[in-house]
């Protein structure tokens, strides 16, 4: 299926898309696509040049963030354009930054970059991690490119800083503290990435609230993985408009954007009112989503994309040539699989249920595709 970015009523964000069509096959679970190769992001990377990082540790992130610069994604400067764009910073008892958003205008560029940046230019006792955030988000929001996600990855060789006190305690007076810097940050839509330095044979690193859920990552030989899936994560997005689709306990991103709308409807007149390649009534393949969906129709019966609209006894997803395979996932009502209609989610027991399609008015979900790295576009 092919979307084109199209204004969807009123209150829609408007999306420019690269090409004004997409490839928007969903797998049944959803998730957010890994292909780094077209990763489009702005991001500061923020390396610890302390001494509990040490020279060796130090030029071991270098060569991390090397490593991931050559996983095949752009580096290119330029307004809408599918490409990311890094800037460096080290964090000692100071900050340095060596480079920003505009300095590079190639991966090689970029990679040649890291060998400029030396342990002994800035390094010290401590790292302060609150000027380390800071100035990254100053690169940010100074440097970063409209409609693009922004995101932060800071090295830390911390063992411990708790949150948990500082951000209950509302009468504080430590303006410079990092957990209070990282909220503001996370509040203006930035992701925070930190990757925890297991140097000098110490226990792993407790980095508590500083990092956006599930960015908080070990240095171990699973850290380029983790990259790339946490990147792609973060290039995956929905217009604020819309719930995407997900699970924060387990670590979950989808890629489908779902609007609740709880003005009652037809379902035929649903069909026709968000008709366009862009937009589908939501699809349901997984009991993940199943679950999502259920939570944003709450107490209303609900109309969702399943449907027999275009062949009596044959139930098939709205705006997609799929049939419903019971064998993927099914959640019908006793017997409700048996009688024509089109399908809602019932508000008591959350099973499915078939309904007259032409004469019964309920609440509807339907959901686009995010901008993710298998469909570039930008808020």
């Amino acid at each position: 299926m092919h979307f084109q970015t199209y204004l969807i009523f009123s209150f829609i964000t408007i999306v420019i898309s690269k090409n004004n069509e997409y490839s928007t096959q969903t797998t049944a679970d959803e998730e957010c696509p890994s292909t780094i190769s077209n990763l489009y992001l702005d991001i500061a990377f923020v390396f610890d040049s302390s001494y509990g990082s040490g020279e060796l540790g130090f030029n071991g992130q270098l060569l991390s963030i090397s490593g991931f610069l050559g996983k095949g994604f752009l580096i290119q400067q330029g307004p809408k354009t599918q490409s990311t764009r890094v800037s460096y910073i080290t964090m000692a008892d100071k900050v340095v930054t060596f480079s920003n958003l505009t300095t590079y205008n190639s991966v090689d560029e970029a990679r040649s970059g890291l060998l400029d940046l030396s342990y002994y230019a800035n390094k010290g006792p401590n790292e302060n991690i609150y000027d380390g955030l800071m100035e990254a988000y100053n690169q940010l929001n100074d440097f970063g490119r409209d409609g693009y996600k922004k995101l932060i990855v800071l090295f830390s060789s911390s063992t411990k800083i708790d949150c948990d006190s500082e951000m209950g305690n509302e009468s504080s007076s430590n303006s410079k503290n990092p957990c209070r810097a990282a909220d503001s940050i996370k509040g203006h839509n930035i992701d925070i990435l930190i990757i925890n330095l297991n140097y000098h044979d110490s226990p792993p690193p407790e980095i508590k609230h500083i990092a956006s859920p599930n960015y908080d990552i070990p240095n171990d030989n699973n850290l380029l993985q983790n990259l790339i899936k946490l990147t792609t994560y973060s290039n995956c997005n929905c217009p604020s408009k819309y719930t995407q689709f997900g699970d924060v306990s387990i670590n979950f991103k989808g890629r489908t954007c779902v609007y609740y709308e709880d003005t009652p409807t037809y379902y035929y007149v649903l069909t026709e009112k968000i008709k366009g390649d862009n937009s589908r009534l939501a699809e349901i393949r997984s009991e993940r989503k199943q679950n999502f969906t259920k939570s944003l129709c709450a107490n209303d019966d609900c109309f969702f994309g399943l449907n027999q609209l275009k062949k009596k006894g044959q139930w098939e997803w709205d705006g997609s040539d799929t049939n419903f395979d019971p064998k993927e996932f099914d959640n019908f009502g006793p017997d409700q699989e048996k009688v024509d209609g089109c399908g809602y989610i019932g508000n008591v027991t959350g099973k499915w249920y078939s309904t007259d399609c032409y004469n019964t008015e309920k609440s509807y979900v339907y959901e686009i595709i995010a901008c993710d790295t298998e469909n570039f576009c930008l808020f």
